[in-house]
């Protein structure tokens, strides 16, 4: 797999790390045991790296309205929706 690179062992395990680790993503991947003449595969496993797509949870909230409503230059802001930021379900993904 290209956009990881290959396991190398570290004080008795196996350790697996993206070729690049800034960038935000998640991969999945097997592992293959050769032992003889006989070949097994396990997984899949899954490494998440960062905030990457499926982490960032975005919704609009109940007093959202598509209809849209029509403001002025100096109206005053009744009626006006206000975004929320994103959220995240891992505590490691800042927004």
């Amino acid at each position: 797999m290209a956009s990881l690179n290959a396991p190398v062992l570290d004080s008795g395990n196996w350790v697996v790390k993206p070729a690049n680790t800034a960038l935000h993503q998640s991969y999945t991947f097997y592992t293959r045991v050769v032992v003889g003449s006989t070949t097994n595969y396990f997984g899949p496993y899954e490494l998440k790296v960062g905030c990457y797509n499926g982490m960032v949870t975005y919704t609009n909230a109940g007093g959202f309205s598509s209809t849209g409503t029509q403001r002025n230059v100096g109206d005053a802001n009744l009626n006006v929706y206000t975004f929320a930021p994103p959220t995240s379900n891992v505590n490691y993904c800042t927004i």
